[in-house]
Protein backbone atom coordinates (compact mmCIF):
# COMPACT_ATOMS: atom_id res chain seq x y z
CA UNK A 1 0.00 0.00 0.00
CA UNK A 2 1.07 3.40 -1.05
CA UNK A 3 1.16 6.52 1.48
CA UNK A 4 -0.76 9.39 1.20
CA UNK A 5 1.25 11.42 -0.97
CA UNK A 6 0.65 14.78 1.64
CA UNK A 7 1.73 12.49 3.91
CA UNK A 8 5.36 11.51 1.91
CA UNK A 9 6.10 15.06 1.96
CA UNK A 10 4.87 16.20 5.46
CA UNK A 11 6.64 13.53 7.22
CA UNK A 12 10.25 14.70 6.72
CA UNK A 13 9.03 18.37 8.42
CA UNK A 14 7.31 17.16 11.38
CA UNK A 15 9.49 14.12 12.52
CA UNK A 16 11.98 16.70 12.90
CA UNK A 17 9.59 18.83 15.54
CA UNK A 18 8.57 16.00 17.04
CA UNK A 19 9.72 16.41 20.53
CA UNK A 20 8.56 19.92 20.52
CA UNK A 21 5.03 19.05 19.69
CA UNK A 22 4.85 15.93 22.25
CA UNK A 23 5.11 18.87 24.79
CA UNK A 24 3.30 21.54 23.18
CA UNK A 25 -0.10 19.72 22.15
CA UNK A 26 -1.82 17.89 24.54
CA UNK A 27 -4.85 16.40 22.90
CA UNK A 28 -4.14 12.69 21.47
CA UNK A 29 -5.11 12.05 17.57
CA UNK A 30 -8.19 9.73 16.53
CA UNK A 31 -7.53 6.58 15.31
CA UNK A 32 -6.08 6.23 11.83
CA UNK A 33 -8.37 7.18 9.03
CA UNK A 34 -7.79 8.25 5.57
CA UNK A 35 -5.24 10.95 5.40
CA UNK A 36 -7.27 13.22 3.19
CA UNK A 37 -9.78 13.53 6.48
CA UNK A 38 -7.46 15.58 8.62
CA UNK A 39 -5.64 17.51 5.49
CA UNK A 40 -8.82 18.84 4.35
CA UNK A 41 -8.86 22.63 4.29
CA UNK A 42 -10.16 23.36 7.50
CA UNK A 43 -7.66 25.68 9.35
CA UNK A 44 -4.68 24.78 11.79
CA UNK A 45 -6.27 22.31 13.51
CA UNK A 46 -6.59 20.02 10.55
CA UNK A 47 -2.72 20.36 10.66
CA UNK A 48 -2.42 20.02 14.15
CA UNK A 49 -4.28 16.59 14.21
CA UNK A 50 -1.96 15.47 10.97
CA UNK A 51 1.67 16.41 13.23
CA UNK A 52 -0.55 14.23 16.47
CA UNK A 53 -0.89 11.50 14.27
CA UNK A 54 2.82 11.41 12.68
CA UNK A 55 4.34 11.47 15.83
CA UNK A 56 2.08 9.16 18.09
CA UNK A 57 1.44 7.11 15.14
CA UNK A 58 4.64 6.61 13.26
CA UNK A 59 4.30 2.87 12.58
CA UNK A 60 0.69 3.02 11.66
CA UNK A 61 0.88 5.76 9.46
CA UNK A 62 -2.90 6.33 7.26
CA UNK A 63 -2.99 4.93 4.26
CA UNK A 64 -6.40 4.50 2.04
CA UNK A 65 -7.22 0.90 2.48
CA UNK A 66 -6.69 -1.53 -0.25
CA UNK A 67 -10.21 -2.85 -0.50
CA UNK A 68 -12.77 0.19 -0.83
CA UNK A 69 -15.13 -2.00 1.30
CA UNK A 70 -12.57 -2.22 4.45
CA UNK A 71 -12.71 1.02 5.81
CA UNK A 72 -15.33 0.07 8.48
CA UNK A 73 -13.91 -3.12 8.51
CA UNK A 74 -12.66 -4.96 12.23
CA UNK A 75 -11.70 -1.86 14.80
CA UNK A 76 -14.86 -3.33 17.24
CA UNK A 77 -13.10 -6.27 17.83
CA UNK A 78 -9.40 -4.59 19.10
CA UNK A 79 -11.55 -4.10 22.32
CA UNK A 80 -13.57 -6.86 22.71
CA UNK A 81 -15.88 -7.47 25.06
CA UNK A 82 -16.07 -3.50 26.13
CA UNK A 83 -18.55 -1.05 26.64
CA UNK A 84 -18.30 0.95 23.04
CA UNK A 85 -17.73 -3.03 21.27
CA UNK A 86 -21.35 -4.09 22.93
CA UNK A 87 -23.32 -1.41 20.46
CA UNK A 88 -21.90 -2.59 17.23
CA UNK A 89 -25.08 -4.65 15.23
CA UNK A 90 -27.56 -2.76 17.28
CA UNK A 91 -30.71 -1.37 15.68
CA UNK A 92 -31.46 2.00 15.91
CA UNK A 93 -34.83 1.89 13.46
CA UNK A 94 -34.26 0.66 10.09
CA UNK A 95 -30.20 1.13 11.06
CA UNK A 96 -27.76 -0.93 12.55
CA UNK A 97 -24.42 0.71 14.35
CA UNK A 98 -21.66 0.16 13.13
CA UNK A 99 -18.67 1.23 15.83
CA UNK A 100 -15.30 1.58 15.49
CA UNK A 101 -12.66 1.47 18.10
CA UNK A 102 -9.12 1.79 18.85
CA UNK A 103 -7.26 2.30 21.84
CA UNK A 104 -5.12 5.50 22.42
CA UNK A 105 -1.79 3.94 22.97
CA UNK A 106 -0.49 7.33 25.51
CA UNK A 107 -4.01 7.37 27.01
CA UNK A 108 -4.52 4.06 29.43
CA UNK A 109 -7.99 3.44 29.40
CA UNK A 110 -8.76 5.63 26.99
CA UNK A 111 -10.22 4.95 23.57
CA UNK A 112 -10.99 6.62 20.48
CA UNK A 113 -14.45 5.63 19.00
CA UNK A 114 -16.16 6.43 15.61
CA UNK A 115 -20.11 5.16 15.37
CA UNK A 116 -21.73 5.44 11.91
CA UNK A 117 -25.04 4.16 10.63
CA UNK A 118 -25.78 1.48 8.00
CA UNK A 119 -28.92 0.97 6.43
CA UNK A 120 -30.82 -1.88 5.06
CA UNK A 121 -29.15 -1.66 1.88
CA UNK A 122 -25.48 -1.85 3.45
CA UNK A 123 -24.94 1.63 2.93
CA UNK A 124 -23.28 3.41 5.50
CA UNK A 125 -23.13 7.09 6.65
CA UNK A 126 -21.50 9.94 4.68
CA UNK A 127 -20.93 13.67 3.83
CA UNK A 128 -20.49 15.41 1.31
CA UNK A 129 -17.12 17.43 1.41
CA UNK A 130 -16.94 20.44 -0.41
CA UNK A 131 -15.01 19.79 -3.15
CA UNK A 132 -17.90 17.52 -4.52
CA UNK A 133 -16.47 13.80 -3.14
CA UNK A 134 -18.84 11.98 -0.58
CA UNK A 135 -16.98 10.26 2.52
CA UNK A 136 -17.86 7.41 4.96
CA UNK A 137 -18.50 9.40 7.97
CA UNK A 138 -19.33 8.41 11.80
CA UNK A 139 -22.38 10.16 13.15
CA UNK A 140 -20.69 10.56 16.44
CA UNK A 141 -16.76 10.24 17.02
CA UNK A 142 -15.33 11.00 20.39
CA UNK A 143 -13.52 9.30 23.10
CA UNK A 144 -14.86 6.51 25.83
CA UNK A 145 -12.64 6.57 29.03
CA UNK A 146 -12.76 3.79 31.59
CA UNK A 147 -11.86 6.48 34.46
CA UNK A 148 -9.58 5.34 37.36
CA UNK A 149 -7.85 7.54 40.79
CA UNK A 150 -11.69 8.48 41.80
CA UNK A 151 -12.82 9.35 38.24
CA UNK A 152 -15.55 6.99 36.95
CA UNK A 153 -15.65 6.32 33.39
CA UNK A 154 -17.00 9.21 30.47
CA UNK A 155 -17.18 9.78 27.30
CA UNK A 156 -16.52 12.92 24.86
CA UNK A 157 -18.26 13.37 21.65
CA UNK A 158 -16.45 15.47 19.64
CA UNK A 159 -18.58 15.50 16.21
CA UNK A 160 -22.34 14.46 16.14
CA UNK A 161 -24.05 14.94 12.60
CA UNK A 162 -27.88 15.15 13.12
CA UNK A 163 -27.78 14.86 9.27
CA UNK A 164 -26.56 12.13 7.31
CA UNK A 165 -26.77 10.89 3.64
CA UNK A 166 -26.51 7.36 2.56
CA UNK A 167 -25.23 6.52 -1.17
CA UNK A 168 -24.06 4.06 -3.22
CA UNK A 169 -24.99 0.98 -4.67
CA UNK A 170 -26.91 2.22 -7.81
CA UNK A 171 -29.37 4.17 -5.44
CA UNK A 172 -30.43 7.66 -5.03
CA UNK A 173 -28.88 9.46 -1.97
CA UNK A 174 -30.82 9.16 0.94
CA UNK A 175 -30.79 11.65 3.76
CA UNK A 176 -31.89 11.32 7.28
CA UNK A 177 -32.38 13.86 9.67
CA UNK A 178 -32.00 12.04 12.97
CA UNK A 179 -34.17 14.20 15.16
CA UNK A 180 -37.28 14.11 12.64
CA UNK A 181 -37.38 10.48 12.62
CA UNK A 182 -36.42 10.03 16.30
CA UNK A 183 -33.13 8.29 15.97
CA UNK A 184 -30.98 10.66 17.88
CA UNK A 185 -32.46 10.35 21.34
CA UNK A 186 -32.38 6.14 20.80
CA UNK A 187 -28.68 6.89 19.46
CA UNK A 188 -27.17 9.04 22.79
CA UNK A 189 -29.00 6.28 24.99
CA UNK A 190 -27.40 3.69 23.56
CA UNK A 191 -23.80 5.66 24.14
CA UNK A 192 -25.03 6.58 27.64
CA UNK A 193 -25.41 2.81 28.36
CA UNK A 194 -21.43 2.94 28.17
CA UNK A 195 -20.91 5.37 31.03
CA UNK A 196 -21.51 3.74 34.50
CA UNK A 197 -23.58 5.48 37.39
CA UNK A 198 -21.39 8.84 38.92
CA UNK A 199 -19.93 8.93 35.29
CA UNK A 200 -20.42 11.93 32.61
CA UNK A 201 -20.71 12.36 29.02
CA UNK A 202 -19.65 15.85 27.17
CA UNK A 203 -21.14 16.77 24.14
CA UNK A 204 -19.41 19.44 22.38
CA UNK A 205 -21.65 22.18 20.45
CA UNK A 206 -18.60 24.65 19.11
CA UNK A 207 -18.03 23.14 15.83
CA UNK A 208 -16.06 23.97 13.23
CA UNK A 209 -18.94 22.38 10.14
CA UNK A 210 -22.31 23.67 9.74
CA UNK A 211 -24.83 22.31 11.97
CA UNK A 212 -27.89 24.04 12.70
CA UNK A 213 -28.64 22.30 15.68
CA UNK A 214 -25.14 23.29 16.82
CA UNK A 215 -25.52 26.54 16.29
CA UNK A 216 -28.97 26.75 18.16
CA UNK A 217 -27.43 25.39 21.13
CA UNK A 218 -24.45 27.52 21.08
CA UNK A 219 -26.93 30.85 20.41
CA UNK A 220 -29.52 30.05 22.98
CA UNK A 221 -26.71 29.55 25.91
CA UNK A 222 -25.46 32.57 24.73
CA UNK A 223 -29.47 33.90 25.36
CA UNK A 224 -29.34 32.80 28.98
CA UNK A 225 -31.55 29.44 28.51
CA UNK A 226 -30.52 26.62 30.75
CA UNK A 227 -28.81 24.24 29.19
CA UNK A 228 -30.98 21.09 29.38
CA UNK A 229 -33.35 22.93 27.36
CA UNK A 230 -31.39 23.22 24.60
CA UNK A 231 -32.02 20.54 21.85
CA UNK A 232 -28.40 18.83 22.21
CA UNK A 233 -29.15 19.23 26.45
CA UNK A 234 -32.49 17.52 25.77
CA UNK A 235 -30.17 14.62 24.09
CA UNK A 236 -28.19 13.88 27.24
CA UNK A 237 -31.24 14.12 29.63
CA UNK A 238 -33.02 11.82 27.92
CA UNK A 239 -29.88 9.42 27.73
CA UNK A 240 -29.81 9.08 31.39
CA UNK A 241 -28.18 12.26 32.51
CA UNK A 242 -30.15 13.92 35.12
CA UNK A 243 -27.99 16.93 35.28
CA UNK A 244 -26.70 19.13 32.60
CA UNK A 245 -23.92 22.21 32.59
CA UNK A 246 -22.47 24.72 30.11
CA UNK A 247 -18.64 23.54 30.53
CA UNK A 248 -15.36 25.25 29.60
CA UNK A 249 -12.14 25.17 31.21
CA UNK A 250 -9.45 27.27 30.27
CA UNK A 251 -6.41 25.10 29.60
CA UNK A 252 -4.29 27.91 27.82
CA UNK A 253 -5.11 26.53 24.35
CA UNK A 254 -5.49 23.18 24.80
CA UNK A 255 -8.97 23.02 26.94
CA UNK A 256 -11.34 22.01 23.41
CA UNK A 257 -14.32 22.92 22.03
CA UNK A 258 -17.20 24.31 24.18
CA UNK A 259 -19.25 21.69 25.39
CA UNK A 260 -22.28 20.23 27.34
CA UNK A 261 -21.36 18.23 30.45
CA UNK A 262 -24.10 15.66 31.81
CA UNK A 263 -23.79 13.60 35.08
CA UNK A 264 -25.16 10.64 35.41
CA UNK A 265 -26.65 9.90 39.32
CA UNK A 266 -24.78 7.46 41.06
CA UNK A 267 -27.62 6.22 43.05
CA UNK A 268 -30.99 7.30 43.89
CA UNK A 269 -30.19 9.96 46.48
CA UNK A 270 -28.09 11.51 43.51
CA UNK A 271 -30.78 11.05 40.92
CA UNK A 272 -33.46 12.90 43.45
CA UNK A 273 -31.21 15.63 43.91
CA UNK A 274 -30.06 15.70 39.86
CA UNK A 275 -33.77 16.29 39.49
CA UNK A 276 -34.13 19.11 42.14
CA UNK A 277 -31.31 21.13 40.73
CA UNK A 278 -33.31 20.61 37.39
CA UNK A 279 -36.06 21.63 38.46
CA UNK A 280 -34.87 24.56 40.12
CA UNK A 281 -32.93 25.73 37.03
CA UNK A 282 -36.17 25.15 34.38
CA UNK A 283 -38.85 26.67 37.43
CA UNK A 284 -37.03 30.05 36.45
CA UNK A 285 -36.55 29.89 33.14
CA UNK A 286 -40.32 29.10 33.00
CA UNK A 287 -41.12 31.85 35.25
CA UNK A 288 -39.18 34.32 33.35
CA UNK A 289 -40.23 36.96 30.94
CA UNK A 290 -39.64 35.47 27.19
CA UNK A 291 -36.82 36.79 24.95
CA UNK A 292 -39.01 38.30 21.90
CA UNK A 293 -36.10 38.83 19.68
CA UNK A 294 -35.78 34.81 19.45
CA UNK A 295 -39.32 33.64 20.49
CA UNK A 296 -39.00 30.51 17.93
CA UNK A 297 -35.96 29.09 19.90
CA UNK A 298 -37.50 30.52 23.57
CA UNK A 299 -40.75 28.62 22.79
CA UNK A 300 -39.00 25.28 21.45
CA UNK A 301 -36.60 25.94 24.60
CA UNK A 302 -39.79 26.39 27.08
CA UNK A 303 -41.30 23.42 25.30
CA UNK A 304 -38.57 20.77 25.96
CA UNK A 305 -38.35 22.50 29.43
CA UNK A 306 -42.20 21.54 30.40
CA UNK A 307 -41.93 18.08 28.90
CA UNK A 308 -38.44 17.64 31.37
CA UNK A 309 -40.39 18.78 34.44
CA UNK A 310 -42.77 16.09 33.69
CA UNK A 311 -40.47 13.15 34.04
CA UNK A 312 -38.36 14.92 36.69
CA UNK A 313 -38.68 13.26 40.28
CA UNK A 314 -39.29 15.38 42.81
CA UNK A 315 -40.16 15.65 46.75
CA UNK A 316 -43.87 15.61 47.82
CA UNK A 317 -43.35 19.54 48.94
CA UNK A 318 -42.49 20.70 44.46
CA UNK A 319 -44.75 18.26 43.02
CA UNK A 320 -48.15 20.87 43.55
CA UNK A 321 -45.98 23.39 41.83
CA UNK A 322 -44.82 21.43 39.18
CA UNK A 323 -48.60 20.38 38.70
CA UNK A 324 -49.39 23.53 38.83
CA UNK A 325 -47.24 24.57 36.11
CA UNK A 326 -47.83 21.85 33.71
CA UNK A 327 -51.40 22.85 34.25
CA UNK A 328 -50.50 26.98 33.32
CA UNK A 329 -48.75 25.85 30.08
CA UNK A 330 -51.49 23.92 28.53
CA UNK A 331 -53.24 26.98 27.19
CA UNK A 332 -50.20 27.00 23.83
CA UNK A 333 -46.83 28.17 23.10
CA UNK A 334 -47.79 31.40 20.97
CA UNK A 335 -46.29 34.32 22.15
CA UNK A 336 -49.18 36.04 24.19
CA UNK A 337 -49.82 32.67 25.84
CA UNK A 338 -46.07 31.88 26.73
CA UNK A 339 -46.12 35.40 28.46
CA UNK A 340 -49.36 35.04 30.45
CA UNK A 341 -47.89 31.56 31.69
CA UNK A 342 -44.89 32.67 32.58
CA UNK A 343 -46.49 35.33 34.60
CA UNK A 344 -49.02 32.76 36.38
CA UNK A 345 -46.23 30.86 37.02
CA UNK A 346 -44.35 33.15 38.64
CA UNK A 347 -47.61 34.26 40.76
CA UNK A 348 -47.66 30.52 41.73
CA UNK A 349 -44.18 30.29 42.81
CA UNK A 350 -45.57 33.03 45.56
CA UNK A 351 -48.88 31.15 46.46
CA UNK A 352 -46.65 27.61 47.20
CA UNK A 353 -44.25 29.98 49.44
CA UNK A 354 -47.04 31.22 51.23
CA UNK A 355 -48.61 28.12 51.94
CA UNK A 356 -45.75 24.91 52.00
CA UNK A 357 -43.99 24.29 55.01
CA UNK A 358 -40.18 23.25 53.31
CA UNK A 359 -38.25 21.27 56.20
CA UNK A 360 -35.49 22.79 54.32
CA UNK A 361 -34.61 26.36 54.69
CA UNK A 362 -32.33 26.86 51.47
CA UNK A 363 -35.22 24.88 49.24
CA UNK A 364 -37.13 28.47 50.43
CA UNK A 365 -34.49 30.09 49.99
CA UNK A 366 -33.92 29.39 46.18
CA UNK A 367 -37.52 29.82 45.61
CA UNK A 368 -37.44 32.74 46.88
CA UNK A 369 -34.73 34.05 44.81
CA UNK A 370 -36.46 32.78 42.00
CA UNK A 371 -40.00 34.80 43.09
CA UNK A 372 -37.92 38.21 43.05
CA UNK A 373 -36.58 37.05 39.53
CA UNK A 374 -39.38 36.01 37.54
CA UNK A 375 -41.71 37.67 35.40
CA UNK A 376 -43.76 39.98 37.81
CA UNK A 377 -40.06 40.75 39.91
CA UNK A 378 -38.50 42.30 36.58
Amino acid sequence: MELEPACQTLFPIFRKNAAMERLRLKKLTPAPLQFTHYLYPGGNQSFRFVILHLITSLDKIAVKPSNPGDELGGFHHQEKGGPLSSLHGRSIGNYHIQIHVKPLQYRGGWTHFSLYLKDQRGRISSQRRPNGEWMKTPVLEGIHSRGGRGVKGWVEVGDYFPIVHFKGRGLPTKTTHLSREGLDQGIFHLLGECVPPGGHLMLAYEVSYESPLHRETQETLIKGFPPISTSLGNLLFRAGFRLVKDWYLSEGGHEGPRKLWGEKPLNEVESRGFDVKTFLQLLAFLSGKPNTTCFERERLARRRALDIVEDLDLEPNLSPLRQAIVHIYQIGFGAKAVERCARHTCHQIGEVLKTTHFEDDRMRGKLSEISRNCFEGV
